[in-house]
């Protein structure tokens, strides 16, 4: 009889850490979903707006993969360590998501990735800023980064998935 209750008790116990492992799952995916139809909400709405980020200069918050939605700035919108998207000084039209981390006499400001040593080689003017960092969305451009580097398999096997 110990025999079949241990067993029993065994069943029941992987019986919870199934429902909890579900549980665990299922709250991920709706906080994920929840984030990224949040983002999709907001990039409409006048003043925001939403880029995937393509290199690992801001890493190990901000990845490749991940959306940045930003909020347009006012005249009073302090920047100073804060994350900002700015269109890059050295490659026009191209987006460039970096921390602010000083301002210079003539009101430019000084870029730096969190993951570079180095600060950014060119000022940033405060009207090349299109905002300051609203809303972080893990992993949710992945795909769009896959194929902009080429990255078939992984698009591949989520595809699948």
């Amino acid at each position: 009889m110990q025999t079949l209750d241990a067993a029993d008790e065994r069943t029941d116990l992987a019986g919870w850490l199934h429902l909890l492992r579900l549980g665990l799952a299922r709250t991920a995916l709706w906080y994920v979903a929840a984030l990224a139809v949040f983002a999709v909400v907001l990039v409409p709405l006048p003043g925001f707006s939403a880029s995937v980020v393509a290199s690992g200069s801001m890493q190990p918050v901000i990845g490749p993969g991940d959306v940045v939605v930003v909020r347009a700035l006012d005249d009073d919108t302090a920047v100073l360590g804060r994350v900002v998207t700015f269109e890059d000084p050295e490659r026009p039209g191209e987006l460039v998501t970096h921390r602010i981390v000083a301002e210079n006499p003539d009101g430019t400001y000084v870029t730096r990735g969190d993951a570079n040593r180095d600060p950014d080689a060119t000022p940033v003017a405060r009207h090349r800023v299109r905002g300051r960092g609203f809303l972080l969305v893990p992993w949710i451009g992945l795909p769009a980064h896959w194929v902009v580097e080429g990255e078939w398999l992984p698009l591949a096997l989520t595809a699948a998935g």
